[in-house]
């Protein structure tokens, strides 16, 4: 099946020539108006609640203003021209596309794989808008990167949307692909929502419109420093789970020369991916299933001696550490609160022993060698060898048999390398944190993290 947008490339659209009937029917209107009172030549403006996106993609995940962006989107009726409008997060309409649209047939028989083959839809030129996450018809993300370094830049998790993205029948999991078969590759060239139970849009919401000096990246955008460098504070957020080996090496680069790290991300750097030509993610799981011939890219977890790359020495916790959150871990799904006079408390009134109420589908924790009399897990400095480490709160977790504990930590490597705040959860950034029972903890902690490290206040209890 030939798609409309096909068609336009000939300037006609269903055998009929757009351009050459909308003269006709101005010529007729124009011709049969002239008895008419001005009260008869109102014009009378319908909206129409009838058209729909139904789903759509562009060509990359960020640009800059200026750059042209190929949007490929599906509506469920075909008209000769539509309005599509860009909206911010705060469903403010801040651009219109004028085009034709119509639906649009997935092509192939791995469209998870080789991209749902959409025809464009609307070359659009982007213009100079505030660095943020915008929505084509409030569904399909463009994020617009700042050529400016800004004080805090958010890392989008797109990787991980991608990996559980479930358009074309299949993701990088069983559960959710068809003949409980995952797949292997998966393309970026399909429908793939904006946030989710994780990366919430209310987070991006608060981020965005907080007043802070913020940019957003996507994950692909780690691959090189000069998307991170001269911004002061980077914020992983949400659920960042994949991770190239490049991405990590200017991570710990930034660290190490001085910038500043917030993560509000659980199960952060498992998977070791990498990038296809074809604009794809690929992601094997099993080292001998992978066709790569460097054993260092190997698309399997972090924490394989193989990598020779720990996650723990990079962000002072990890998954095998901590584990899952809502199985029988026998805790008390949130933060038992342990440093209640650290500087990131400020203002919550939080005591030790008092839990900031987190349910987490998965924790990271930092290695522990044993309890306190209190039962409070005592975190093996001399294994991460960082200078400077505090805990704040902690809850329990299990994996493999083994109940584990998830940690929120702060810590500096050195002297001269910047500073991390791991909250260790998935569900920091979730719609249950940010508009919860315990919303205003979680903003008013977050807020701390954010202005201390920017005015270089200490977020250290001594």
């Amino acid at each position: 099946m030939k798609s409309c947008y096909a068609m336009r490339q000939t300037g006609r659209y269903g055998g009929v020539n757009y351009p050459f009937m909308a003269l006709l029917v101005l010529m007729v209107a124009i011709m049969s108006c002239d008895d008419k009172t001005p009260e008869t030549l109102a014009p009378v403006v319908k909206v129409d609640t009838t058209l729909r996106l139904l789903n759509g993609y562009a060509d990359r995940l960020s640009y800059y203003p200026g750059d042209e962006c190929n949007l490929y989107l599906s509506y469920n009726q075909n008209r000769p021209e539509a309005n599509i409008n860009i909206l911010n997060l705060a469903d403010e309409t801040v651009d219109v596309i004028r085009t034709m649209v119509c639906p649009q047939d997935t092509l192939g028989n791995q469209p998870w794989e080789d991209g749902f083959g959409y025809e464009v839809t609307y070359k659009y030129r982007v213009p100079e808008l505030p660095a943020g996450i915008y929505l084509v018809g409030g569904k399909v993300p463009l994020i617009i990167k700042s050529r400016e370094a800004r004080d805090i830049t958010v890392l989008y998790p797109s990787n991980t949307l991608n990996a559980y993205c479930t358009a074309g029948g299949k993701s990088l999991y069983s559960y959710l692909s068809t003949d409980n078969e995952e797949a292997d590759i998966v393309s970026f060239m399909r429908p793939i929502p904006f946030a989710n139970q994780h990366s919430s849009v209310e987070f991006f919401k608060w981020i965005s419109f907080k007043g802070y000096d913020v940019a957003f990246i996507s994950d692909s955008d780690m691959d090189s420093y000069e998307n991170i460098k001269g911004t002061k504070v980077l914020m992983v957020v949400g659920h960042s789970e994949y991770w190239t080996r490049r991405a990590r090496k200017n991570f710990d680069k930034f660290v190490d020369d001085g910038g500043d790290v917030i993560i509000l991300s659980g199960n952060t750097m498992w998977w070791q991916v990498r990038y296809g030509s074809d604009n794809t993610m690929v992601c094997y799981r099993e080292a001998n299933e992978d066709s790569v011939d460097n054993p260092l890219l190997k698309s399997v977890t972090w924490d394989s001696p193989s990598l020779k790359y720990s996650i723990i020495g990079s962000i002072g916790a990890d998954f095998e550490h901590g584990g899952y959150g809502k199985k029988e871990d026998k805790g008390w799904d949130g933060y038992k609160i342990v440093l209640d006079k650290s500087p990131l408390l400020e203002g919550t009134n939080l005591q030790n022993g008092q839990v900031l109420r987190m349910p987490s589908d998965e924790w990271d924790g930092s290695p522990v060698k044993g309890l306190t009399g209190d039962s409070i897990p005592i975190i093996d400095k001399e294994m991460l060898g960082f200078e400077k480490l505090e805990m704040i709160g902690f809850d329990r977790a299990y994996r493999n048999g083994k109940h584990n504990y998830g940690t929120f930590i702060v810590f500096r490597k050195n002297k001269k390398s910047g500073i991390v705040i791991n909250t260790g959860s998935t569900d920091w950034c979730s719609a249950k944190s940010m508009e919860g029972q315990e919303s205003e903890h979680i903003k008013c902690i977050t807020s701390n993290m954010i202005v201390r490290l920017l005015r270089e206040q200490p977020v250290f209890s001594e």
